[in-house]
């Protein structure tokens, strides 16, 4: 028989808690354990849990979301301020109008609970008409930001289990970020890196061309012959079921919006 895997909420929070999701009510339904470990003591925690489930080396895969995981940056929006720095105009309209219609399509998507992410196709708008090279300088300054964000904060114990478990497992990062990112943030995490993508006309940005299906790519991975091993995410709908231990990261504003309930360790 299968042991059940565990849950574990990377919080700083003296009350630790549990994110609203079909994917944790399923935890539930499969007597997963969920604990709380603060950031520090993250690494100990999958230590454990790896040993008591006997994981194997070799074909298991470690999936590692990037915005709010491995770094606190939003790193499109630190792409698009970047990339429009050399555009005051632009830069401007940005900042006036764009962040207010992000926030307005963010409250639409909340309430129409719509897979589709709405705030990635007007960001990508944003870089409409900008040169692939003037967006990959943009790109490679972003994902220098987002790695040094990365080493002052929380956000550096999971970089250091990422790192951890590259020595023994296939890590990726799945990310619905864009694509002129992916080849920068490849290189400064040391981990293969799959995003969305944008649409070109020519040398130009046309717009979002596909947002990443991150539970479609595991599925084909799992085609593959890969075994689902440990996946770590801040969205509680990517704490997919077939990981035997999936890891949870509480942001701080999170924390204030989320219902507390109090986890046995």
């Amino acid at each position: 028989m299968t042991k059940p895997g565990i849950l574990i909420i990377v919080t700083n929070s003296q009350n630790a808690v549990l994110p609203s999701s079909t994917a944790t009510r399923s935890a539930h339904k499969t007597r997963e354990k969920a604990v709380a470990s603060k950031p520090e003591k993250l690494q100990k925690q999958v230590e454990q849990a790896l040993q008591n489930l006997a994981a194997t080396r070799g074909m298991s895969i470690c999936v590692f979301d990037l915005d709010g995981t491995i770094t606190p940056s939003n790193t499109i929006t630190l792409l698009v301020e970047k990339a429009l720095s050399q555009h005051p105009l632009r830069l401007l309209l940005y900042r006036v109008i764009l962040k207010k219609i992000l926030y307005i399509a963010h409250q639409i998507q909340k309430k129409l609970k719509t897979k589709t992410d709405v705030q990635k196709h007007v960001l990508a708008l944003a870089l409409k008409g900008l040169t692939k090279e003037e967006v990959d300088r943009a790109a490679k300054a972003a994902a220098l930001q987002a790695i040094k964000e990365t080493k002052q904060t929380d956000a550096k114990h999971i970089l250091a289990l990422m790192k951890t478990l590259q020595a023994q497992h296939n890590v990726l990062i799945l990310s619905k970020t864009l694509d002129p990112l992916a080849p920068h943030i490849r290189s400064l995490f040391n981990a293969p890196t799959i995003t969305s993508k944008l649409k070109y006309r020519g040398e130009k940005i046309a717009g979002l061309k596909r947002e990443l299906d991150k539970a479609r790519y595991i599925q084909a991975l799992t085609r593959l012959g890969y075994k689902p091993l440990i996946t770590a995410t801040d969205t509680p709908q990517e704490l997919y079921p077939q990981f035997p231990v999936k890891i949870y990261i509480v942001a701080e504003e999170k924390r204030q919006k989320t219902s507390r309930q109090t986890l046995s360790t």
